[in-house]
């Protein structure tokens, strides 16, 4: 059995048998173990392969070199175009629009807030478009909207799958609003009470569950199936190598 673990992980046989079942023997097993490895090696390659090769763009500066067209909101397109003269971009008034825009090829990614990109890996926006087809009366075909729709003809709300966040924070915008300095005082001790009584804390904990919940996470997973090696492939290389172990036994 040493033998058998030591001929494994070295990648061939660990003893030198003299007859010649034992040398059949030998040969079956460095067969597994040669094209076991070989196949563990080419298919980690792959997947690691795969991996990178989706994200070519990894921040608002790759985008900007290879020419990528990003959609922005008009909110900060200013500040955007400050910091970032020479982008390529389309303004989005209305930022429910974002992903729409992409899938439509108005623009090759956007820039918008991590609460909406959650709201988009939640299938939100895609049901939403779909549902803008549905109250139109006909005015509007899935065309217009970018909606997709599954077989039974509901919203594919795993549209937007395909988005991944890269890239550090672009910019922020404050969203505090001033007050007088007469309410400063009162306003800073009544937060430090709510803190103090838990009511902070229990705020959070009510509103955890209305955070959106990823559908992705499914398609991620059929992703990674697809680029695994099947079990059916070994079936070949487990019949020679049990066929050399049957003639070894024989003799």
């Amino acid at each position: 059995l040493s033998f058998s673990f030591a001929g494994y992980v070295n990648g061939g046989s660990a003893n030198a048998p003299a007859s010649v079942p034992g040398r059949l023997a030998s040969l079956g097993f460095g067969f597994f173990i040669l094209i076991t490895l070989a196949s563990y090696t080419a298919n980690l390659a792959t997947i690691l392969v795969a991996k990178s090769g989706k994200q070519g763009i990894n921040s608002v500066e790759d985008a900007i070199q290879q020419g990528v067209t990003i959609c922005i909101p008009s909110a900060v397109k200013q500040v955007l175009l400050a910091a970032h003269p020479t982008m390529r971009y389309t303004e989005i008034k209305d930022t429910a629009e974002m992903a729409r825009s992409v899938q439509m090829g108005l623009c090759g990614g956007f820039l918008d807030t991590t609460k909406r990109f959650e709201e988009i890996l939640a299938g939100r926006q895609a049901q939403a478009d779909c549902d803008k087809v549905d109250e139109s009366d006909g005015a509007l075909k899935d065309s217009d909207v970018g909606c997709k729709r599954d077989s039974k003809g509901k919203a594919d709300i795993t549209r937007d799958c395909n988005f991944i966040q890269v890239g550090p924070l672009v910019t922020t915008v404050a969203t505090s609003i001033p007050v007088s300095d007469r309410f400063v005082h009162g306003l800073g001790w009544s937060m430090v009470d709510a803190i103090n009584k838990g009511d902070v804390s229990n705020a959070i904990k009510k509103f955890e569950d209305a955070k959106p919940q990823s559908v992705c996470g499914a398609v991620t997973s059929e992703e990674a199936d697809e680029l695994s090696l099947p079990l059916e492939s070994m079936v070949g290389t487990l019949c020679v190598s049990s066929a050399f172990q049957f003639v070894a036994l024989v003799l």
